[in-house]
C-alpha cells in the first residue's frame, strides 16, 4: 500500500509545483485559492505518509475534521463561483447543506449505519458531482468541441468528475468491503483503483497549467 500512497504523494506535489510556478500570472481569484488548496493537500498527504505510524491519531483527526470538509467547501466555492446571484446562491445552499450534515454527522445526532462510512462526506460527494455536471455543461455551451480539451477549466472539471465517481464506491462504503474476509480482495481493488483515480486527477491539474498559462 505504501507503494500506491507513494505515486498519489508524488502526483498531488507535481500538480502544486506546476501551478505554484506561474501563480504570478494567474488572474482569478479562484485560481490563486486553487494554488493554496493544492499546496496544503499536497502538504498533508506528505506528512500522513511519512509519519502515519507516529502521528496517526492526530493525522486522521485533522484529515477527519478540516482538511476534508475544507476540500469540500473549496471545491464547491470553485466550481459554483459566478459573477451571477442566482448560481451564487446555489453554491451558498450546497455548502450550507454539506455543513450542515458535516455537524449532524459529528455531534452524534444520529447513528449511522454500520456499514456506511460516513453521511457527510456521502452527501458532499454527490454534491459535487452534480456541481461537476453543471460546470461541464457549461463549458460545453460556451466553446465549440475541438477546443474543449485545450480548455485548463475543462481539464480540471474532468480530472475532479474521473476521481469522485470512481472512487465513490470505495470511498463512501469502505465498511461494508472490509467487513467480511470474503470481501477482501474487492476491498483491495477499489482502494487501489480510488488510488489510481487519485493520481490521475492530480496529473490532470497539471496539464491544465499548459493551457491555463498560453
Amino acid at each position: 500500500m505504501k507503494v500506491f500512497s507513494f505515486f498519489v504523494v508524488l502526483c498531488e506535489w507535481i500538480s502544486f509545483v506546476c501551478w505554484a510556478s506561474v501563480y504570478k500570472k494567474l488572474t482569478l481569484l479562484k485560481d490563486k485559492l486553487l494554488v493554496f488548496y493544492l499546496g496544503l493537500i499536497a502538504a498533508t498527504e506528505l506528512l500522513n505518509f511519512l509519519f502515519s505510524d507516529k502521528l496517526d491519531d492526530f493525522l486522521n483527526y485533522t484529515i477527519r475534521y478540516f482538511i476534508i470538509p475544507m476540500q469540500f467547501v473549496f471545491l464547491l466555492f470553485f466550481l459554483l463561483y459566478s459573477p451571477h446571484k442566482k448560481k451564487n446562491i446555489l453554491m451558498s445552499v450546497f455548502i450550507l447543506t454539506y455543513i450542515f450534515f458535516f455537524i449532524v454527522e459529528n455531534v452524534r445526532l444520529f447513528v449511522l449505519p454500520v456499514n456506511f462510512d460516513s453521511l457527510s462526506y456521502g452527501i458532499g460527494n454527490l454534491l459535487l458531482i452534480i456541481s461537476l455536471i453543471m460546470a461541464l455543461m457549461d463549458i460545453f455551451n460556451e466553446l465549440n468541441f475541438t477546443a474543449v480539451n485545450q480548455h485548463s477549466t475543462f481539464l480540471i472539471y474532468a480530472g475532479l468528475i474521473i476521481f469522485y465517481i470512481g472512487s465513490f464506491p470505495y470511498e463512501n462504503f469502505r465498511n461494508y468491503f472490509w467487513s467480511k474476509p470474503s470481501y477482501y480482495n474487492t476491498a483491495y481493488f477499489l482502494h487501489y483503483l480510488s488510488q489510481a483515480f487519485n493520481c490521475i486527477m492530480y496529473l490532470m491539474f497539471a496539464y491544465a497549467v499548459k493551457w491555463k498559462t498560453k
